[in-house]
């Protein structure tokens, strides 16, 4: 790791990964309390390469499930099986930045991750989006019409083009230090 005081971790993350769902509970913690965390939403466009939009390879399916136990076994944390067809996840993550905005991005990104990760719901569809809103304190009704609107979508869309493109941010769970050293994948997390 790089010489020099951290004063911000960015944590990209995406509500569709259990890995960036074990990071926000297993690592995010550990962080020291005057290090600021700027949570960063990442999720595939259709313009990435690799990236078609159709479902993960049975096999690969299966491994991950078994990982996942695995992990949440070792650190001691619950977890669900979530529905395996979430209905729009461009939604979920504009909602992100629409509570960001309003001071509590960190709060629905965590309450979100654990209603997909931990209690096993839809967190893509705005009647979700409104019941997590409202759990952490955010208008629902706002939320959701924020997170619909064509125009912080395409925003989201462009930052996540900009950081994959530019920032070569490819893939969650990834902490970027404030140097800019970065580190990705759950194995490199603590």
């Amino acid at each position: 790791m790089s010489g020099g005081r951290v004063s911000e971790l960015e944590f990209v993350f995406s509500f569709r990964s259990p890995y960036a769902w074990i990071a926000a509970r297993h690592i995010l913690p550990m962080v020291h309390p005057d290090i600021r965390i700027r949570w960063t939403p990442f999720l595939p466009l259709p313009s990435f390469p690799n990236f078609d939009g159709s479902r993960m390879v049975p096999a690969k399916v299966r491994h991950n499930l078994q990982d996942i136990l695995r992990l949440t076994e070792a650190y001691g944390l619950p977890v669900g099986r979530p529905p395996v067809d979430e209905p729009d996840w461009l939604l979920a993550h504009t909602a992100f930045l629409s509570a960001d905005r309003a001071g509590k991005g960190a709060e629905f990104g965590a309450a979100l991750l654990d209603e997909r990760w931990v209690r096993s719901q839809v967190v893509s569809a705005p009647e979700a989006v409104a019941r997590i809103a409202a759990g952490v304190g955010l208008d629902s009704d706002e939320t959701v019409s924020a997170a619909s609107s064509p125009a912080l979508q395409t925003e989201l869309t462009a930052l996540v083009q900009r950081n994959f493109d530019e920032r070569e941010i490819f893939g969650v769970p990834m902490f970027v230090l404030s140097s800019g050293e970065r580190f990705w994948g759950h194995d490199r997390m603590e």
